[in-house]
């Protein structure tokens, strides 16, 4: 009974993540548009750039490291990977 408690209290914690990382690979450039974690796909609504990283640098198919913020509902480019 306890180690199930235990399982519910982590799984909840999890879900409540402030911030955590992830990667993303773009789908689209105009309108901006990303795959997360090869899971689902968000759309530049939901993604902020940094005033550092040049949209024009930006192809299909680069990959991204990104910052999820507000529970999973929001993602900022922290830069692009290699």
């Amino acid at each position: 009974m306890i180690k199930q408690i235990q399982q519910i209290v982590q799984n909840l914690l999890e879900a409540k993540k402030l911030t955590d990382d992830a990667t993303g690979e773009i789908e689209s450039i105009s309108p901006l548009r990303v795959k997360i974690d090869s899971r689902f796909i968000i759309d530049e609504s939901f993604i902020t750039l940094l005033s550092y990283i040049d949209r024009n640098t930006l192809n299909a198919g680069d990959k991204l490291l990104l910052l999820r913020v507000r529970n999973g509902q929001h993602f900022i480019v922290l830069d692009k990977l290699k």
